[in-house]
Parts: C-alpha cells; structure tokens; sequence
C-alpha cells in the first residue's frame, strides 16, 4: 500500500471522513449549487484609508443572459448604491475615482446559470519608475463564482452573495474612515 493509498484508507476510515464523503456526495447529487467565494479584504483595507466618495459602475458581460436569469445593470446599480448609502459609505455623483466595480458574468448554457461575480475597488495609482504611469488599479477585491440548477438559485444566491461583499467593503472601508 502506498503511502497516498493508506492517506485516503485512514480519511474513509475516520467518523469525520465518512460525514465529508457522504456531504459531498449528496451535493454533487443534489444538483442545487456549486459555488466559491474569495474575499480578500484584510490586507487591503488599509488601501482605502483617506479614501473619498466613490463612483458604481455595474459591468454584466454576456447581458442577454443576465437579463434572462434576471440581473440588469440599472436594478444592480439602484441596490448596491442604496446599501452603500445606508451603511454610511459617501458616493460620488458623477463619473469619478476611486470606482467601485460590481461585475457580473453569466453564462446560461442548458438552463444551468454559471456565473463569476466580484465588487473591485479601483483607484489611481502613480508607478515608482523613471518615467511614472498613472494607473487606475484593483486594491480591494471579493470573488466569488457558481454554477446553479435554475436562474432561481442562481439570482438568489448572487444577490445575497454581492450584498455580503458589498457589506464587507462598507465595513472596510468604514473602518479605516470614521464617520464624524
């Protein structure tokens, strides 16, 4: 027996590797939902410090599928600017940097959504060269990925899944920009 052989014997072996096999199984049977999240906030929330209002732009690639699954840019953009100004985050009224960008990509083949999502701050930033470049880059980001069984499940779970971001960079950002 080799050794990765007798790894997987003692995981099947134990109460806790049986529970894993077995939940993962019912998933992957059930055919509900397969998803992922990455918030990486925590080292980045220093990047928002002094930080003024920011600008929403809503980017939905593949938009026919959106709409069929029922996303559109106009109801995106109306919810997360609400959640912003209720939790206290200013937003710039006009085209402006910093940008936070909430991203949406569908693709809708065989009636199973499968969707790639992120909220991204962007802001300008000015390269340490011999010839320096402003730059309009990434410094806060959340990811988060599904495939779903029906649009239903798909919106559902987007829509939570974008409000939690959305929360967690008001949180952030609030952080490190107390308000008077």
């Amino acid at each position: 027996m080799t050794l990765m052989t007798q790894r997987w014997t003692t995981f099947f072996t134990m109460p806790v590797g049986r529970v894993a096999v077995v939940a993962l199984l019912l998933a992957l049977a059930s055919g509900e939902t397969a998803y992922g999240q990455t918030i990486t906030s925590n080292g980045e929330r220093e990047s928002l410090r002094g930080l003024g209002p920011v600008w929403v732009e809503i980017v939905a690639s593949n938009l026919a599928d959106a709409e069929e699954i029922g996303f559109s840019e106009a109801g995106l953009r109306a919810a997360v600017e609400l959640q912003l100004r209720r939790n206290g985050v200013p937003l710039a009224n006009r085209t402006a940097e910093p940008v936070l960008y909430v991203t949406v990509g569908v693709t809708n083949a065989d009636d199973y959504p499968a969707i790639l999502y992120s909220v991204e701050l962007h802001q300008p930033v000015v390269t340490m060269t011999s010839t320096p470049e402003y730059l309009l880059l990434a410094t806060w980001r959340a990811t988060g990925y599904g495939a779903f069984s029906n649009a239903q499940v798909a919106r559902d779970n987007i829509r939570d899944s974008l409000s939690q971001f959305v929360d967690i960079f008001s949180n952030d950002y609030l952080a490190v920009n107390p308000q008077p």
